[in-house]
């Protein structure tokens, strides 16, 4: 996970597969070296980590007899932090995880397990049967693709990933679903219909697989695009797509925005760090009284916290934030469905 972290910073596209749905797995260790902790301060996360629950160890002792004997000591060492961290695996692999899902070049894929490598001819038995091929990321290594999205992200603001999806023909390319970010489709071989619902209220914050039935009476917009044809999708539009006759191939290029969920909870994010919340909230029986006093005292004093943020300037670090094109690095995969 640390190399996941380390290669998403330098913006390579990094892809971690973790077998299980959680990280609570009792063979981990619980220990995090100092040289661990050396690295986590030269890339400016150590503070983060401190401020969590955790233990800390300067020196190991020995018991022989009536005499106690110095094992090791910490505090000699050249680090930043002198000394050895205590901290269950689970919760230090969750921090490193949040950490690295700061870099868009992160992907994290839970419940991943990998049995083997990809068979060429195993792929192409899938496709004459009729999956459809799907080319995750594009934009990494095709440069007319990747000019492309940083010119969407400078221009809207949002960030671009590109996919290409090769269908065979008679066959449906993608079943009825809603994206969670709005989509620039470009048909570059043969042709493709596509059905187009009305915008889902309230929009999804994550992409939705949708039942046909539920749409039975709403007659959608068909749209034909051939070779060459650009289509435009808004997010939360619910669409399905089929070749016409022949083989198909299409280019997706999403563009991602943050919710107002997101924006706003990056705006109060750094009230949130300050020290004087660190203490306990203790939530023993009998004190329901005293802790909604205390939370609604809190709760005033975040609010006028966040009265006094300079709106203006915080917007324009999102903008500018936003739409610098080299911060966005996307995974590359390949997958039937």
């Amino acid at each position: 996970m640390m190399l996941g972290l380390l290669l998403a910073r330098a913006g390579i596209a990094v892809v971690v597969l973790e077998k299980h749905a959680d990280f609570l797995r009792d063979f981990r260790g619980d220990t995090i070296h100092p040289s661990t902790l050396e690295v986590m301060y030269e890339l400016g996360i150590v503070d983060d980590f401190l401020r969590r629950p955790h233990q800390e160890v300067r020196q190991l002792k020995g018991q022989i007899g009536n005499q106690t004997i110095a094992v090791a000591d910490f505090t000699h060492l050249p680090t930043h932090c002198k000394f050895l961290g205590l901290m269950p695996q689970w919760d230090f692999l969750d921090f490193i995880v949040e950490q690295a899902r700061r870099y868009p070049s992160f992907n994290l894929k839970m419940q991943a397990e990998v049995t083997g490598l990809l068979d060429q001819r195993r792929l192409m038995e899938l496709f004459d049967d009729g999956s459809t091929i799907v080319l995750d990321s594009i934009h990494h290594w095709i440069p007319e693709v990747r000019e492309l999205c940083h010119g969407l992200q400078e221009e809207l603001g949002g960030t671009g990933r590109a996919t290409a999806f090769i269908t065979p023909p008679h066959e449906f390319g993608l079943e009825l679903h809603a994206d969670a970010y709005e989509i620039f489709v470009l048909q570059i071989a043969g042709s493709k219909e596509w059905s187009l619902y009305p915008r889902l209220d309230p929009i999804p914050r994550e992409g939705l697989n949708l039942d046909r039935a539920d749409f039975a009476d709403v007659a959608p917009d068909v749209v034909v695009l051939r070779e060459g044809d650009l289509l435009y999708v808004p997010w939360g539009t619910p669409h399905s797509v089929k070749p016409i006759g022949t083989l198909s191939a299409h280019v997706s290029i999403a563009v991602n925005f943050p919710t107002w969920a997101d924006i706003l909870s990056q705006a109060v994010e750094y009230l949130l760090a300050d020290e004087g919340l660190n203490g306990a909230a203790h939530l023993r029986p009998g004190t329901e009284p005293a802790l909604a006093a205390e939370l609604k005292a809190r709760l005033d004093d975040l609010a006028g916290q966040i009265s006094a943020i300079d709106a203006q300037e915080i917007a324009a670090q999102f903008v500018e934030y936003a739409t610098y094109p080299e911060r966005r690095q996307a995974n590359t995969t390949l997958t039937c469905h």
